[in-house]
């Protein structure tokens, strides 16, 4: 019992599944796959129509059933164009089903007309049932669209007493039952081989993201590391292209880190390069990419309006965490900016080198800074 409510479910919907990513990418793959359906289903229905119209015109009878074929053709022609124009899954299985329910009425109205089904119309009505399963929907839309076509069908053959003889009623049956469970089995396989396509591509894409992700990541920060460079260049640009003229790349040195493990430990080291890289992170969001070199050199990609503000006061916001942790530590860094334009990078390896200038001359000033400095001092003690 379990089960059968278990395939019934997973069999309802098309898009219908338990983890929401996944109904998302269902949902990506299967509009294109419907209005191609659609597409199909409308173009043969065109040709079907001719066809049957260069019949009747051979029996002289085209005048007495033009009108109806005529609406089916121009109702299969609008939705073909119209397929191409809607993106929304619901959307187009409704189109799907106008189709297929007013194509029956028009047999309907034929039937009536003849005074009896013949067998290029009975033919007519098994086409319409064979051709359900060209597009992707699930038991939910393709027995609503059964139903309402062999009901449609059914109602209207019987409502008027004697327009029909009881041999023609049992060979519509027969023909409408076959076709319709025929055509339902069809649209339950294809939904099941569909849906676990749908499961394993979903499956492998993310498990081909989550090894992409896993071999850029740095283990011990979270941040990326430098095979991500590239990407997150375009990926930025990419972002940001409409709404900024430039990106600024910087190159970031923790200072004496050296000295800072060898006093404190490796471990506090490692806690002092985990703040850093969250600080950043938090401060950046999604203006930008923290990317980790190696040991305690940093790469970051910022979309910012004052980058040098932002970059001391995430330096003084890192400093005073460090404290906390240990008072008696210290903590500074150094940097190197250059400011490009949101375009693809012709020489990134030129311009790194051109930021790691900035972050040497950088420490040359802060060098000489503090030696003037201390001169300074000892001068004041004479």
């Amino acid at each position: 019992m379990d089960f059968n409510l278990e395939s019934l479910k997973k069999l309802w919907s098309i898009t219908g599944f338990s983890n929401q990513d996944l109904t998302e990418f269902a949902q990506q793959r299967l509009v294109g796959e419907i209005q191609q359906g659609l597409k199909v289903m409308s173009t043969l229905l065109i040709l079907l129509v001719l066809g049957a119209m260069l019949f009747f015109k051979q029996m002289s009878l085209i005048n007495t059933y033009s009108l109806n074929y005529f609406w089916v053709m121009a109702l299969a022609a609008h939705i073909n164009i119209s397929s191409r124009l809607v993106s929304e899954i619901k959307t187009l299985h409704a189109l799907g089903i106008t189709l297929l329910v007013i194509s029956a009425t028009a047999y309907v109205f034929i039937a009536h007309q003849a005074g009896g089904f013949s067998p290029l119309l009975l033919a007519n009505i098994v086409l319409l049932f064979m051709i359900i399963p060209m597009i992707p929907w699930g038991l939910r839309e393709a027995g609503a669209v059964i139903l309402a076509i062999y009901l449609l069908l059914t109602l209207s053959a019987t409502s008027v007493a004697g327009r029909f003889n009881t041999e023609n009623l049992r060979i519509l049956q027969f023909f409408l039952l076959a076709a319709g469970l025929t055509s339902l089995l069809l649209v339950i396989r294809s939904t099941l081989i569909r849906k676990n396509e749908l499961t394993s591509h979903f499956e492998l894409q993310k498990a081909h993201s989550d090894l992409f992700t896993l071999s850029h990541l740095d283990p011990l920060t979270g941040v990326w590391n430098r095979r991500y460079t590239e990407t997150a260049v375009l990926r930025l640009i990419n972002d940001f292209k409409n709404s900024h003229g430039f990106f600024h790349f910087i190159v970031i040195d923790l200072d004496n880190f050296k000295g800072l493990n060898d006093t404190f430990g490796h471990e506090f080291g490692d806690r002092v390069l985990i703040l850093f890289s969250q600080t950043i992170m938090k401060a950046v969001g999604y203006a930008g990419y923290l990317i980790r070199i190696g040991g305690d050199e940093f790469i970051l990609l910022l979309v910012h309006d004052s980058p040098k503000a932002l970059v001391k006061e995430i330096e003084a916001n890192i400093r005073e965490q460090v404290l906390k942790e240990q008072p008696n530590s210290f903590f500074s860094m150094s940097w190197g900016l250059v400011t490009l334009p949101l375009l693809p990078l012709v020489d990134l390896e030129g311009v790194y080198h051109d930021a790691d200038k900035a972050l040497y001359a950088y420490k040359q000033a802060n060098k000489n800074s503090k030696k003037i400095a201390l001169n300074e001092a000892d001068q004041s003690l004479v």
